[in-house]
């Protein structure tokens, strides 16, 4: 059996928390989802496994926003499965839908 390749891919994650700016605590709680939620045993917190660290970059300016981002090193099936759990955090699912007709 060969060793896994990891591979390290930074996400900037700024639309997850729209208007509000990500504290280290949110971008935290993010990657604690991201790994409770994606292949959980594929997560090692000591660094020998998959390992996430939330960056926040403070703007150069007054007039730019702040850069927030989950550094992932992890192997490729993984990194497709991130990519699917950001995007499905971003877009809604509309679970049902009802015609609601009001009575005259």
């Amino acid at each position: 059996m060969t060793d896994p390749v990891y591979v390290v891919k930074v996400y900037k994650v700024n639309q997850i928390f729209g208007s509000e700016s990500a504290t280290d605590e949110s971008l935290k709680a993010l990657a604690d989802l991201i790994m409770k939620t994606i292949s959980p045993a594929s997560w090692d917190r000591e660094g020998s496994g998959g390992t996430i660290k939330g960056i926040i970059r403070k703007p150069s300016s007054s007039s730019s926003a702040q850069d927030e981002m989950l550094i992932i090193r992890q192997i490729e099936d993984i990194h497709r499965d991130v990519v699917q759990l950001l995007q499905d955090i971003l877009r809604p699912t509309v679970i049902e839908a009802r015609r609601s007709v009001e009575a005259d």
